[in-house]
């Protein structure tokens, strides 16, 4: 699942061909933590479900209006910018940052187009102009994957009158001791073959050129 853990490339050896730090004693230090690292959980990416809609709320005191997604696809990665605008106002003659009910006024922005499973990233702009990033993990619903097994009769119903189709049960191997079509076809073609090549290298035999023993034979 996107978001539910970390990996970690070690892009050198543990024995000494390449370098000689496992015989250091910070090798193992740095082996425990690593393992710290890898397996906390409190880090981890928020976990959204692929359809659900990406709602970025931003301080206009802090960041600025520019949005950018960049969202996961089989072909690579696309960049999204979107605009936040200000959050609806209780009353259109509100003059201050402040809405009727007394709560600031806020940078809105929302994608909807989520439907793809994979790392989603924010990227945001403060007003220092400096890049803030944050990753989101969508996935699909596990209930997606909770199959059931058809049965025999479900699957003969949806095949219909289909001919050629078996099916076997499972836990029946009756089916693999038969044997398959066209093996003696494929046996007596095997044989033949054989004996082609068998001819072949009599005939070659026959027609060479041997010198020895036409010597022999002049000398007799």
């Amino acid at each position: 699942m996107n978001g539910r853990g970390r990996v970690v490339a070690c892009l050198s050896t543990a024995d000494p061909v390449w370098n000689d730090w496992a015989r250091n004693p910070s090798f193992v230090v740095f082996q425990l933590v690593l393992l710290k690292y890898v397996a906390r959980h409190d880090r981890g990416l928020p976990l959204r479900q692929v359809g659900e809609p990406i709602d970025v709320a931003l301080d206009p005191a802090k960041y600025l209006d520019t949005v950018e997604i960049v969202t996961p696809a089989p072909e690579g990665e696309r960049t999204i910018r979107l605009q936040a605008a200000p959050e609806i106002a209780a009353s259109e003659d509100t003059q201050t940052s402040d809405d009727a009910s007394g709560a600031p006024l806020l940078l809105t922005a929302e994608y909807r187009d989520t439907d793809e499973p994979g790392i989603y990233r924010l990227q945001l702009l403060n007003q220092a102009q400096e890049a803030e990033q944050k990753l989101l993990a969508y996935n699909v619903s596990a209930a997606e994957s909770d199959l059931a097994l058809a049965t025999t009769a479900n699957m003969r119903k949806r095949l219909g009158s289909a001919s050629g189709v078996q099916i076997q049960e499972p836990g029946q191997f009756q089916w693999l001791q038969g044997e398959e079509a066209g093996s003696e076809i494929r046996q007596a073609l095997l044989w033949a073959l054989l004996g082609l090549m068998l001819t072949e290298q009599i005939l070659a035999y026959r027609m060479s050129y041997h010198p020895r023993a036409r010597m022999a034979g002049v000398a007799a």
